[in-house]
This record gives structure tokens, C-alpha cells and sequence, in this order.
């Protein structure tokens, strides 16, 4: 399900981009990380979200997330106050002084 939700943002986004005769672009997924957050019980609906993590020059990140009808787990606002400190600025990486 993640793999159909990215290669339908890329045909969404890259026109062609799989069409092998006349493309002029070659997307390739050099990683792929799966976080379970909880378990999901057949049967069940599965939804599927994609959204952009980053935007670089040469890449970008994808990310998804399958929802069922509990939904997906939240991040704790404290905890995202945090995570968003150390976003990468559109220039590069924060210090951390460390």
C-alpha cells in the first residue's frame, strides 16, 4: 500500500515518468523505512496518505501513512514542538552545538 501510494504521486507529479520507451526521467527509491505504530486486524479498510517530508535539489522525501478507522497514533504536541526545532532549514542543517 505504501508502494502504490508513491508510485501514484509519481505518476501524478512526473507525467511518464514509467513509460521506459520515451521517459525522460528516472525516479529510483534509494531508501525505505516502515514504522509500525499498531496493529491492524484483517479485516479491515485501510486508507492511505502521502505527503512530502522534504524537498532537495536532486530528491525528496515521500511520506505515508495507512489509516484505519481508529486512525493513526498522534504525536505528542510537546514532542512535536521538539521535532520541529530540528527541521532542516531550506539551506541546510541546524547546529546543534553539539
Amino acid at each position: 500500500m505504501h508502494e502504490n501510494a508513491r508510485a501514484t504521486l509519481n505518476t501524478q507529479v512526473f507525467p511518464g515518468v514509467y513509460t521506459a520507451v520515451d521517459r525522460r526521467l528516472r525516479l529510483v527509491t534509494a531508501n525505505n523505512v516502515v514504522h509500525f505504530l499498531r496493529e491492524s486486524h484483517w479485516p479491515a479498510t485501510i486508507q492511505t496518505g502521502i505527503g512530502i517530508g522534504r524537498i532537495g535539489r536532486t530528491s525528496y522525501v515521500a511520506s505515508t501513512g495507512l489509516f484505519t478507522a481508529d486512525g493513526c497514533a498522534p504525536i505528542p504536541e510537546e514532542a512535536r514542538t521538539q521535532l520541529a526545532a530540528l527541521l532542516f532549514a531550506e539551506s541546510g542543517p541546524i547546529s546543534m552545538g553539539v
